[in-house]
C-alpha cells in the first residue's frame, strides 16, 4: 500500500459563528485561530438543525485523520 502525503491547514479547527444582518441567519465557519487572525478552512451555511453537526464533524477532521493514520498501521492479526 502506498501512502499519500496530504497537506492541510493544521488543527485544531474550531466552529465559529458568522452572523449576518438578520440575527436568525448565520453561517458556520470552520477555522484556525492564529496570532494574525482566523484562517477559514470551510464554510457551512445554516439551512437546518443538522448544519451545526456537519460543521462540527468537518472541524474534527484533523483529529479524525490523525487517529486513522495511527490505526492504519496496526496489525490486527496479533493478539494484544
Amino acid at each position: 500500500m502506498t501512502q499519500t502525503q496530504h497537506t492541510a491547514t493544521p488543527g485544531p479547527w474550531e466552529v465559529l459563528r458568522m452572523d449576518k444582518r438578520d440575527p436568525a441567519e448565520f453561517t458556520y465557519v470552520i477555522g484556525v485561530r492564529t496570532e494574525l487572525g482566523t484562517i477559514r478552512t470551510a464554510t457551512v451555511p445554516r439551512y437546518n438543525d443538522e448544519d451545526e453537526a456537519n460543521a462540527r464533524l468537518i472541524a474534527a477532521a484533523p483529529e479524525l485523520l490523525a487517529f486513522i493514520e495511527k490505526v492504519a498501521v496496526w496489525d490486527f492479526t496479533k493478539k494484544r
